[in-house]
């Protein structure tokens, strides 16, 4: 799985270098810099990434920002972005 989403786009430059597995139920994979993890459930993992592919390419550009994808739910997907944080001087 690490391979397979490391052939995507978004992990070009800041590849998916970590896996922990939380329980049997969820799986936590995080980018080289950590700051971006995808959250999954091994028993729907093919769909999962079937729905990562699509939900990537209705984020297009924004997905730079990403916090986290959780796509342990069935039929649901969960995208967290970064906040920015502005500055005043």
């Amino acid at each position: 799985m690490m391979h397979s989403l490391n052939q995507l786009a978004m992990f070009e430059n800041n590849q998916i270098d970590n896996v922990h597995i939380n329980s049997r139920s969820r799986i936590t994979f995080s980018t080289h810099n950590r700051d971006t993890k995808i959250y999954m459930r091994p028993e729907i993992a093919r769909e999962s990434f079937k729905n990562l592919v699509l939900a990537l390419d209705a984020i297009e550009k924004k997905g730079q920002d990403l916090s986290y994808i959780d796509l342990s739910f069935k039929n649901k997907i969960v995208v967290k972005h970064r906040k920015e944080v502005k500055r005043e001087f």
